[in-house]
């Protein structure tokens, strides 16, 4: 087995000696992802409805989802700058060990105030997305990471598609509440293994180590501005924080404009839901391996065109069209830009610097999201037709500046 320096010395630039890396890092990411969205799916689908029986109002709903948001975007730039100077499994092993442990204490809350408390607490294990995006990077051969993200994304379709079905199951016959803290219980089970199973990977970066500092922290931040403004990073950085950063924001009013304006029955729209996560299952490969076969530029110029095509199909749905829904989502979601993103940042990201870029990248966002959610609300509110259009029009940026990248795949 080759050594930790033969690992990362070169790149991993022999296949020799990467392939056992790819072999152990890629599948212990695809099947935590798996697990991982076995868990979280089945719970998510029934934490607000959790919160309302234990006391919560809207208002205080708000302020559980915003307990997270808040909490995980203030800890990721210490998360990335620590996976780029300990090293990544330093971070991500004992990060999922404590979200285990949330979802453990979320059972047995028992006010709404407990659950704000426990959400920010999870918000904080977020720590861990920084590494956990690098040394998937870092464990991906450049000329084929398209094809390798796209078996872990295709693992966390899988658990998300079963996940709220087991979560129905598990409700109907315990009842909401007993029913709810059944499945946190079950979510912990599935992180505790999925930490466990991760002490398995093979680390690949070592840091420079030391104690940590916070003028440090700044001066690390401060020296990879000159790669973000000269080296490319940031303007792939802005190019995956303006797709899905669109997608994200206009996502929660397709649920409203489905079954309140075009009048689909709620069970119609859950169909609707799990059909198109089951397109995505299917198709995700397929998008990784045109990443690396066609060029970065080409796949996620057919990416944003799908989804750009299917928000300009909601213009035209309406009662008497009904099944312009489930065809716009179906469209949207028939080829994954994830690869294409994914892979053009790793393409251009060093890999000493690759947690604090993943660490600003997810701040910026988070940053977009929050700006443009409480946007798109007004705008929905006055007419779903700006809201579809605005989105067209963000995806169709996208897909321009993708094409102008050419065919931009790596020699292997």
């Amino acid at each position: 087995m080759p050594t930790f320096d033969e690992y990362t010395e070169g790149n991993f630039k022999t296949a020799e000696i990467r392939r056992p890396l790819i072999k152990r890092n890629v599948s212990i990411i695809a099947s935590n992802w798996l697990m991982m969205g076995l868990g979280d799916g089945a719970v998510v689908s029934y934490l607000y409805l959790y919160a309302v029986q234990l006391g919560a109002s809207p208002t205080q709903v708000g302020l559980i989802a915003a307990a997270r948001a808040i909490a995980s975007v203030s800890i990721k730039p210490l998360g990335g700058y620590l996976a780029d100077k300990y090293g990544r499994k330093a971070v991500i092993v004992p990060a999922t060990f404590a979200t285990a442990l949330a979802y453990l204490l979320f059972s047995f809350s028992r006010s709404w105030t407990h659950l704000a408390v426990l959400s920010a607490v999870q918000g904080l294990c977020w720590i861990l997305d920084p590494a956990v995006m690098a040394i998937v990077s870092d464990s991906m051969p450049l000329e084929a990471t398209g094809r390798y993200r796209s078996y872990c994304d295709a693992g966390w379709w899988v658990g998300a598609i079963l996940g709220p079905s087991m979560g129905a199951w598990v409700v109907s016959r315990r009842g909401l509440v007993t029913g709810t803290r059944t499945l946190y219980v079950l979510a912990f089970t599935l992180f505790l293994a999925a930490a466990f199973i991760r002490l398995w990977l093979i680390e690949t970066r070592k840091g420079p180590g030391g104690r940590f500092s916070a003028s440090e922290l700044l001066r690390d931040y401060a020296e990879v501005v000159p790669p973000l403004r000269r080296g490319g990073i940031g303007k792939v950085l802005l190019l995956r924080v303006l797709a899905w950063g669109t997608v994200m924001t206009v996502n929660p009013f397709l649920q409203i404009f489905a079954v309140k304006f075009v009048g689909l029955d709620a069970a119609r729209w859950g169909l609707t839901s799990s059909a198109a996560m089951i397109v995505s299952l299917i198709t995700t490969p397929f998008a990784g391996h045109l990443a690396d076969r066609w060029g970065r530029g080409r796949a996620l110029a057919l990416g944003g065109s799908t989804r750009c095509l299917g928000y300009l199909m909601l213009l035209m749905a309406s009662p008497s069209n009904q099944w312009l829904v489930p065809a716009s989502i179906g469209l949207m979601n028939s080829f994954s830009p994830s690869p294409a993103l994914f892979a053009m940042l790793g393409d251009v990201t060093p890999s000493e610097i690759r947690g604090r870029v993943e660490a600003i990248g997810s701040m910026a966002f988070s940053a977009f999201n929050a700006l443009g959610s409480p946007l798109a609300g007004r705008a929905f509110g006055a007419s779903p037709t700006v809201v579809w259009v605005s989105a067209a029009i963000g995806m169709g940026i996208v897909v321009i500046i993708a094409s102008n990248r050419g065919r931009d795949r790596p020699k292997p």
